[in-house]
């Protein structure tokens, strides 16, 4: 068998090549692929109109309405802003710690929507429908006091015939 004489700089560039492609394909690997979609929680559904969670139901007049809960401050701020939409039978729920004046906006919309709020006693104390982005830096404020707000479709408490006084269960 005849022998081979490797070059010991060969032989020194082949290893010290093979380890940077090594490293490089690790902090690849750790790195991650920025644009995948991000893992959904178990509550989180996808729409037509992107994910959204499902943290619970309200019920208007017989019909079942999934909302997403505003958790903390950041999300009571932005709300349903930045969404491309919002389905039918989907909306955006806010609970205050005591009732009172709440005013919402429009800033960062991309669709027009509905405001209810809602009494502490559960039955709706305001409605504004159809409210459209370009309305924006206009606030809507209830004149009775509220403890909750449900952001829908718009047009939807049309829909839903619902009107001061209906009541909502949640």
């Amino acid at each position: 068998m005849p022998k081979v004489k490797i070059n010991s700089g060969s032989l020194r560039f082949a290893i010290i090549g093979g380890l940077i492609i090594i490293v490089i394909a690790a902090a690849l690997l750790l790195s991650g692929d920025k644009t995948k979609a991000p893992t959904l929680s178990k509550n989180t559904v996808n729409t037509a109109c992107g994910p959204y969670r499902n943290d619970g139901s309200v019920v208007i007049n017989g019909q079942k309405i999934a909302v997403e809960i505003a958790k903390n401050s950041e999300e009571f701020d932005k709300g349903l802003a930045g969404r491309p939409c919002i389905t039918a039978n989907q909306g955006m729920f806010f609970a205050f710690n005591r009732s009172g004046q709440y005013p919402f906006w429009m800033k960062g919309m991309k669709f027009p929507i509905d405001i209810i709020w809602i009494t502490s006693a559960h039955r709706v104390a305001a409605i504004e429908i159809n409210e459209s982005p370009n309305t924006y830096p206009d606030k809507f404020v209830n004149k009775i006091p509220a403890q909750y707000v449900l952001e829908l479709k718009a047009d939807r408490s049309t829909e839903l015939h619902m009107s001061i006084g209906t009541p909502v269960t949640f």
